[in-house]
């Protein structure tokens, strides 16, 4: 049986119960017998304990913000030997798409990912084929000038994975959700270039100022702050809800107190959503926004009632994607689509069977039932594969002038029969937004706004004891 050990975007799956912390070891020499090798240590650092030493253990660890995709492209995982003081390199594998490296280990210990800065580029041998096919310098890699050139190619691939990188972002199929969304930000009286500046958490422990915007985006712990001096505000990628700050004005010390609130960055998704008219929600992360997006197409909105509900469920964050496991959100699967999948669709739950999308289509008639509670019951494919499941919960319809639905009744009008306050809300709000009826009479007044001037404007009602004027039309006043 494979057991899960998670923290934070660090996973191992082991055979045997394990425990792991981060550490932080001073050691950074790594045994390799490469030529082009600068590796330094991240602080993704840990240590793996358990009480069976020898086990085969499945190590995966996130670097998304964390590390560019260059350097994770050239990273590798290294386990620690204590004996020689060395780290030892161990076959790392990348996945760039869900930003993963990956590696085995039969015994526990500590682990760390480095990465190299003077890794070997494809640049490098294109940039030696300009020479002469007879010169050292084409032939091989190992020449004085190849190991020259080779600080130019790796900017070079910095620079083309960089373009690819944005490239990547202007399509919602290929953009990064893994990209920066929320911060916290924090504000401070304006501050000078020359004041010296010292940050704690609420703990009294000092935080690390960051020094570039780079070291912002990519920040392999997380930790640190970023200091905006002409503004007056700090940034950070961890929440630390409080942040103390000790200002050095040449013979005085300045002491200041800043909260924590979330900062927004516009990225990629933003700009995809302004194209299409959705806005991001407070503190939503960019894969809950990349499905609103999408669901403008699985979920079109109009004025019929099916469109109504689709547009309102998008705008409100009612369509359902994931379900909540802990602080992570997981997409809803159906794994095994020979078996039926089974939705619970209660009273307070109210999911509309038109509303459920298998992989993004909707149903037909005939693929699903429903039982006298209301379940829905979606009949297997049988197709061997693993399906996205999407529906839309909450939201029930009602014609407001249904005397029927005792429930509908109940919110309209109290025991005595007499308007509730929401149902005068509801009558405002219509005659505010679409001003189609004659407005209310006012009887001191004997005229009303209907729509606009173009159609009637102004208009009045005469008096019941106003006199017929037409019997006066041929009448003339005689002279004597």
């Amino acid at each position: 049986m494979n057991i899960t050990t998670k923290l934070d975007e660090l996973q191992i799956i082991s055979d045997q119960p394990l425990t792991v912390k981060r550490v932080t070891i001073s050691f950074e020499q790594v045994k390799t017998n490469e030529l082009y090798h600068d590796y330094k240590l991240t602080p993704l650092q840990y240590e793996i304990n358990s009480s069976i030493s020898s086990q085969q253990i499945k190590i995966s660890i996130s670097f998304a913000r964390r590390l560019t995709r260059t350097e994770a492209k050239y990273a590798k995982i290294c386990k620690f030997n204590p004996e020689i003081e060395q780290w030892e390199i161990l076959k790392t594998d990348i996945d760039l798409k869900n930003q993963i490296l990956k590696t085995e280990m039969n015994q526990i210990g500590s682990i760390g990912v480095f990465t190299n800065n003077y890794f070997y580029s494809s640049f490098t041998q294109k940039i030696a084929d300009k020479y002469p096919s007879w010169s050292r310098i084409r032939k091989t890699n190992k020449s004085i000038g190849q190991q020259f050139l080779n600080f130019f190619g790796m900017k070079f691939e910095e620079i083309e994975d960089f373009f690819q990188y944005i490239e990547e972002q202007k399509y919602i199929g290929t953009a990064d959700i893994y990209q920066h969304d929320w911060v916290y930000q924090y504000k401070i009286p304006a501050l000078s270039q020359n004041d010296q500046i010292k940050l704690f958490n609420y703990n009294e422990q000092p935080i690390e100022e960051i020094e570039t915007i780079k070291q912002f985006f990519y920040n392999p712990s997380q930790e640190g702050c970023l200091i905006d001096y002409e503004k007056g505000e700090v940034y950070s990628l961890k929440d630390y809800k409080q942040i103390n700050i000790q200002v050095y004005k040449q013979n005085q010390i300045l002491t200041y107190q800043a909260q924590s609130k979330p900062y927004h960055i516009w990225n990629a998704f933003d700009e995809i959503g302004l194209l299409l008219d959705i806005k991001r929600l407070h503190l939503e992360k960019n894969e809950q926004f990349k499905e609103r997006i999408l669901d403008v197409f699985r979920y079109p909105a109009n004025s019929s009632e099916e469109g109504l509900i689709n547009g309102i469920a998008r705008e409100l964050n009612m369509i359902t994607h994931f379900h909540q496991s802990g602080n992570e959100f997981k997409k809803i699967k159906w794994k095994n689509d020979f078996k039926p999948l089974f939705i619970e669709n209660s009273t307070r739950q109210s999911i509309d069977p038109r509303s459920i999308r298998i992989d993004g289509k909707p149903l037909t008639p005939d693929q699903y039932k429903i039982d006298a509670l209301s379940n829905i019951y979606i009949y297997p494919f049988e197709l061997g594969v693993e399906h996205e499941v999407s529906f839309i919960v909450g939201i029930e319809t009602f014609e407001l002038f249904d005397q029927i639905n005792e429930r509908l009744y109940r919110m309209k009008y109290d025991p005595q029969g007499k308007p509730t306050p929401r149902l005068i809300q509801w009558v405002e709000y219509i005659n505010m937004v679409s001003p189609i009826m004659w407005d209310y009479f006012k009887w001191d007044e004997g005229f009303w706004d209907t729509i606009d001037e173009k159609y009637s404007g102004l208009s009045f009602l005469p008096h019941f004891w106003d006199t017929d004027m037409n019997v006066w039309n041929s009448y003339r006043i005689k002279q004597k």
